[in-house]
């Protein structure tokens, strides 16, 4: 029988090999002295993950596509391939409860997506994955902040904060 390594060489091995190979290359590239704080998060059974990005578009424009629309995300988003929302909103402003998405992910195919946050003033939502996570993960949140950087353009930053499921979980 082959050996598998620990959870903690496995993603140091993993993340020593995506910042090898995207040294030089801006964006994707992690910082070495970021890896050691990459994996006590994991070994900690938690990560947090930021990501912003401009859109060329003005930003009440890109929250009507992210907030007003958020049962559409198969719309706008390649990964999914179907969409809608579901449930009677609970959240002042919010267009749903939720919604359900079917994605191309073995193990994760059908994901159901709850509103906790919802702020039209702000432009930011939080969800949480309700349904459907594979058995790695035991709580996936994200937020979506709109923020407007001239009349032009806007700035979507995405933070996800993932909890992981303790190893014995995944026998």
């Amino acid at each position: 029988s082959v050996a598998m390594p620990s959870r903690r060489a496995y993603w140091r091995s993993l993340l020593r090999s995506c910042t090898a190979s995207s040294q030089g290359q801006g964006e994707g590239a992690i910082p070495s002295e970021g890896i050691d704080s990459v994996i006590r998060s994991l070994q900690a059974g938690r990560m947090k993950l930021k990501q912003s990005t401009v859109i060329n578009r003005p930003a009440a424009q890109v929250w009507r596509l992210l907030g007003d629309g958020f049962g559409d995300a198969a719309t706008w988003a390649s990964s999914i391939d179907a969409s809608w929302s579901v449930g009677e909103p609970l959240l002042a402003g919010a267009p749903a409860r939720g919604r359900e998405c079917h994605v191309a992910v073995p193990g994760a195919d059908r994901l159901v997506e709850e509103l906790e946050h919802y702020d039209e003033a702000d432009m930011t939502l939080t969800y949480v994955v309700a349904a459907g996570m594979q058995r790695l993960t035991r709580t996936v949140r994200n937020t979506w902040s709109v923020a407007p950087l001239d009349s032009h353009r806007a700035e979507l930053t995405i933070l996800t904060a993932v909890e992981f499921a303790p190893a014995g979980h995944l026998v």
